[in-house]
């Protein structure tokens, strides 16, 4: 399977996975995911990328996992700055980087 393509969007991030989990994750911030629901959301395989993705969120105390379960942790600083580039983000047009010819 090809490599996804960036899109402008998605760059700060360096994929559009990590994008897409952050926004379902804060979408609903007192929700608690399980990890099959969260690779579904953000369209991302269940193994092999949402895993990884969940791991460095967990390091970062990002989300808390219990029970099998993942929650944001809407008391980590990181959240609001997070949230706030998201929302700027929006405004930024979601295309594939274009490389000059």
């Amino acid at each position: 399977m090809p490599k996804p393509k960036l899109s402008l969007r998605d760059w700060v991030f360096g994929a559009g996975g990590r994008r897409r989990l952050l926004e379902v994750l804060l979408r609903d911030p007192t929700r608690a995911w399980t990890q099959a629901e969260l690779a579904r959301e953000a369209g991302l395989t269940l193994k092999g990328s949402v895993d990884e993705h969940l791991l460095a969120l967990r390091q970062l105390k990002l989300i808390r996992m219990r029970g099998g379960q993942f929650r944001l942790d809407t008391g980590n600083a990181l959240v609001g700055p997070i949230r706030d580039l998201l929302n700027a983000l929006e405004n930024v047009p979601d295309v594939t980087l274009r490389r000059p010819r």
